[in-house]
């Protein structure tokens, strides 16, 4: 079966030689160039996606639903290497996972409503947040991987800017409640934060 018109998602390699999709529940590497495309997971019945190069490039992370509910796994990026499972009895949707710069954490939300930190060698997962209403979305880690940015929605339903800081397990809203901010990222030298903000006061109708 072609695939090429049921791709879900994407994600380049960090030498940017190769390109990670999943289409039809399958997991494919595939050459900018000249080469071979690999199905790295090839799986009847299994949907996986959501592929995530590590940016050491070592690792692949993504999400399989082999066990009746979608979990973590990674797959080390050499042939014929096993695919590991890393979260279990999980519920929920998940959505996409954020590797942190050293690549030693994924940062993820799920349905569960929780947002949560996952160490890919002792399988640990960290609870960071919960909402109180909206899914939280919006996550990334700062340079030095010592930070997680998000942005969660306040009592008034307007987003603000939150940081984890991982070493101490302390988390500090930064925005208020005035305006609705979201989508934070850490500049390269990590002195700064980047967000949008909607700073128009309109009515909203019905």
């Amino acid at each position: 079966k072609n695939v090429k018109d049921n791709i879900h998602s994407m994600e380049i390699s960090p030498s940017g030689k190769r390109v990670l999709f999943d289409a039809r529940g399958d997991i494919f590497s595939v050459p900018v160039g000249e080469g071979t495309i690999q199905n790295l997971t090839n799986t009847q019945g299994i949907r996986e996606i959501y592929p995530k190069w590590s940016p050491n490039g070592k690792w692949i992370a993504y999400y399989s639903d082999a066990t009746g509910e979608y979990e973590i796994y990674i797959l080390e990026n050499k042939e014929y290497a096993k695919p590991r499972q890393l979260t279990f009895n999980s519920t929920g949707w998940k959505f996409p996972a954020e590797w942190s710069p050293d690549s030693r954490y994924l940062v993820f939300f799920d349905r569960s409503m929780h947002l949560k930190m996952l160490d890919i060698e002792s399988g640990h997962l960290t609870f960071i947040d919960t909402p109180t209403s909206d899914e939280i979305k919006h996550y990334s880690f700062s340079p030095d991987s010592k930070w997680i940015t998000y942005s969660k929605k306040g009592p008034n339903g307007l987003g603000n800017i939150w940081v984890y800081n991982i070493r101490t397990g302390i988390k500090t809203q930064l925005t208020d409640d005035t305006y609705s901010d979201s989508y934070p990222l850490f500049s390269k030298d990590g002195q700064y934060l980047f967000f949008l903000s909607m700073r128009d006061f309109n009515l909203t109708f019905s």
